[in-house]
């Protein structure tokens, strides 16, 4: 939100005293109460030179889009001005750069334009640089100032502080918020905005208000003015909006925005003409039911969606989306006379649901859905009233419509000496209360006699060290008891019952009243120690998935893996260049045009990752996190990638990396949690191949004999487009992993026997189908099956390779003669011929 420090100041005279009238020593206390300052931007005046001039005429030049205009400038004959604007009329006042002023650099001079001479140039907000609009004509009203005058008196320079607000801060999102949080701090006098044209409500009021107060609307508040004559606004109002980043329309709407950005409360403004009958009914939308709002975009309402409704001849029009969008219908217009006002309280979370469920965004529903003052309304009409009045005349009627009433205060009980408990601080009790007045809370002592309380404790205490025979009581034990409850009397004496102020709609437990206290008096007071940590026994316990991904994490990063966490955002583009699935799942409000979807992978986040670490010498990453596959799919899954090689060479020799290098990793990270991980062909699991991976290096994933996920090197195409070396390996694996089934005998005391073995295969066979044909036919004693060496060569022919795994036999309970484990060697090489393989003689 941006502030003006101007209007700051307005609200706190000894503010430039106490910062020595630099806003910039505004950044540091703001960011103490939790309102941080992003920029400060310094405003200029409007060039020097400008001047504020009177149109008495404006005639249209034939055949062009121009217009001429006679300008009263202050000078004894009126000048005339060529200008393009079409907003360009009679009657109003305008910016007027004479000859010789400087506008974006160019020096003006008279000049004839389609054979009309041009004394000077009609300047638009933006050609002043003080507003973005460039559609016309900055208009001002024509008892603005008297022709003439520099526009710079009436606009002055300014810095603008562009802060940002928390989500639990709503009282902040106006400048009496802020202004109030600096007064507290500082201990400076708030000077609050006029209270506007009071009234009081009167059942006689000529507007009708129907509403279900359970509804969603709690509160509603109806004024009225008639006779106005809508025109521009002031210069001062006009200046403060566009310092805020608003642009000015007209006086009848610029008062609404004006009150929101002062007070913190929208409010909506209707052209009376369009409510004949002088009622407002806010209900539920029909299902389906079309509303055109004043953005000129039509929105399908359903029961969820509450609306402001008039009756025209008995029939329902809208007027509104919920007070957070004005309709088509009853908008202001240039002509408008009289007007109906709507100023009301709505529920949060309705309109939160609303503006997210049709696309809305606007100021005022950055309001209502964060939670607005529900005792604010009838000041912001009255105020209302009273800035219209003065920019556009006309008659305020008397009295006001108000459905709902005033809302209590919340009461929140706190002990002070709880607040110092939890801070870890020592603050001083007068200090405490002090700072919570600052900020308007009503804090009302409270003494507790704990006498008649403690009554039973203290029976049950006396009949605990009585003893059982009717002896006196021990004199020891009742001293203490009496010291106790002494200082329980004295804590509980202490206590405060806090009415915090409706504005404060985030005030329910001593926490916040806590937080509210550190705030005034400075994070910077409490001291730094260690925490006492307090544990819940219902928090002690945690699930058995969180465990076990603790424990994955764990083995990881006991191998050498470092973890990262990235966004879990992507977009089409970036998939189609990784060759990755396409993303399903597009976000309605997308941070960047880089971040639109999200992710349906992790193997996408690892590769930015690698192009991230390009410096490195060898990348050994891995990131848990979530994915979204399918519309209705979310799942958690685990990526790991290597990138170079997997120890660096320096004096030693390094470890290469690759595609077995990085299966062995994973391999151990299963044999750490007490598990089994394999790679077998792809194709066992998966119809099709994944394009991001190469042809030839790619696998899927057992574990526990259950498929997991893929692995595999990353295609030599995809490293090109994205720049990155070319030997990088990657996997993804679906989690929760699959449990094993624990079982548990005694180690062997018997030998081992072994038994060498090459089989000469052909280059497509991968090696699981050896192993798996090994351990079929090796009987029961079989221990392990380990590949020890792989050869090729053009004497075992073209397109084989042969390969030479050990086998192990071992027998609990005794020693495996030769016959025995000699049979089971044959049925191994008996097994391998019928597979049509080959046995290696040498």
């Amino acid at each position: 939100m941006k502030i003006p420090y101007s209007w700051l100041v307005e609200l706190l005279p000894d503010l430039p005293q106490t910062i020595d009238n630099n806003p910039y020593n505004l950044e540091p206390i703001l960011a103490m109460l939790g309102t941080g300052v992003e920029e400060i931007v310094a405003f200029p005046a409007p060039p020097k030179g400008v001047i504020f001039g009177v149109v008495l005429e404006c005639i249209a030049i034939p055949e062009t889009h121009l217009y001429k205009l006679q300008v009263d400038v202050g000078l004894e004959l009126p000048k005339q001005v060529v200008t393009g604007a079409s907003n360009a009329k009679a009657g109003v006042g305008v910016a007027v750069a004479p000859p010789g002023t400087t506008i974006q650099g160019k020096l003006l001079e008279e000049r004839a334009v389609h054979g009309e001479i041009s004394w000077g140039m009609a300047c638009s907000p933006k050609e002043l640089e003080i507003g973005d609009f460039g559609g016309g004509l900055l208009e001002l009203p024509v008892s603005n100032a008297k022709a003439g005058t520099p526009l710079s008196s009436l606009w002055a320079a300014d810095d603008v502080l562009d802060v940002e607000v928390t989500p639990n801060r709503a009282d902040a999102l106006s400048v009496l918020g802020v202004a109030r949080d600096l007064a507290a701090k500082l201990k400076l006098e708030l000077k609050l905005p006029s209270l506007g044209l009071e009234s009081v409500h009167d059942d006689h009021f000529p507007v009708q208000v129907e509403l279900d107060p359970n509804k969603g609307c709690d509160r509603f508040v109806a004024r009225a003015i008639k006779g106005v004559k809508n025109q521009p606004s002031p210069a001062w109002l006009q200046r403060r909006l566009s310092l805020c980043g608003m642009r000015p329309i007209s006086a009848l709407v610029d008062a609404s925005n004006y009150v929101m950005l002062e007070l913190g409360q929208p409010s909506a403004a209707y052209d009376a003409r369009d409510l004949p009958e002088n009622k407002i009914v806010v209900r539920d939308a029909l299902e389906s039911e079309k509303v055109l709002g004043l953005d000129g975009l039509e929105y399908t309402c359903s029961p969820k969606d509450l609306l402001v409704t008039t009756l025209v001849n008995g029939e329902s029009r809208v007027v509104g989306i919920g007070s957070m969008l004005g309709a088509k219908y009853s908008s202001i217009q240039s002509d408008t006379t009289d007007v109906i006002l709507e100023v009301a309280h709505w529920n949060p979370v309705r309109m939160r649901l609303t503006g997210r469920r049709l696309d809305i965004a606007t100021d005022a529903l950055y309001r209502y859905e964060r939670g607005v003052d529900p005792n604010l309304p009838v000041w912001a009409a009255n105020r209302y009233m009273e800035i219209v009045l003065e920019a556009c005349g006309g008659k305020v009627l008397e009295g006001h419509r108000d459905v709902g009433g005033e809302k209590p205060r919340n009461v929140i009980e706190l002990r002070p000496d709880f607040v110092n408990e939890y801070l870890g601080t020592h603050f001083d009790v007068a200090e405490m209360k002090g700072a919570l007045e600052r900020l308007g809370f009503f804090v009302q002592d409270q003494s507790v006699n704990i006498s008649e309380s403690v009554t039973s404790k203290t029976i049950l205490a006396d009949s605990m060290i009585l003893p059982i025979r009717g002896e006196k009581p021990n004199p020891d034990l009742l001293n203490e008891l009496a010291s106790l409850q002494a200082r329980l009397q004295s804590e509980l004496s202490q206590i405060w019952r806090v009415h915090a102020p409706t504005y404060r709609v985030n005030m329910d437990i001593p926490e916040d009243l806590t937080e509210e206290i550190a705030r005034v008096l400075g994070y910077d007071a409490i001291p730094e120690t260690l925490p006492n940590m307090k544990v819940n026994d219902l928090t002690r316990s945690t699930s058995q998935a969180y465990n076990r991904t603790r424990e994955l994490k764990n083995a990881l990063v006991g191998l050498g893996f470092q973890e990262i966490v990235s966004y879990s955002f992507t977009n089409p583009e970036e998939m189609r260049i990784m060759k990755l699935p396409e993303p399903v799942l597009e976000l309605r409000n997308a941070q960047s045009s880089e971040r639109t979807h999200l992710r349906p992978c992790l193997i996408g986040s690892l590769l930015n990752a690698a192009k991230t670490n390009l410096h490195a010498k060898n990348v050994l990453l891995f990131e848990v996190g979530r994915v979204f596959p399918l519309v209705d799919l979310e799942e958690e899954r685990l990526g790991a990638l290597l990138m170079g090689d997997l120890a660096a060479k320096s004096w030693q020799a390094g470890i290469a990396g690759g595609f077995y290098s990085f299966k062995g990793l994973l391999e151990s990270m299963a044999a750490k949690l007490g598990d089994e991980l394999k790679v077998v062909p792809i194709e066992k699991h998966v119809a099709q191949k994944p394009e991001c991976l190469h042809p030839g290096i790619a696998g899927a994933l057992e574990y526990n004999q259950q498929f997991v996920g893929i692995i595999g090197a990353v295609h030599p195409s995809v490293t090109a487009a994205l720049e990155l070396p070319s030997n990088i390996v990657i996997a993804e694996i679906r989690l929760p992993l699959p449990p094993r089934a624990w079982s548990f005998a005694d180690p062997s005391r018997q030998p081992a026997a072994i038994r060498d073995l090459a089989i000469i295969a052909p280059k497509s066979i991968a090696y699981s189908r050896l192993e798996e044909i090994t351990k079929n036919a090796a009987g029961s004693y079989l221990e392990s099956v380990q590949p020890f060496d792989v050869f090729e060569s053009e004497r075992i022919g073209v397109g084989k390779r042969s390969t030479a795994i050990t086998m192990t036999w071992r027998a609990q309970d005794r020693t495996l003669n030769d016959d025995e484990v000699g049979a089971a060697f044959q049925n191994v090489i008996t097994a391998m011929k019928n597979a049509g393989l080959e046995i290696r003689d040498s």
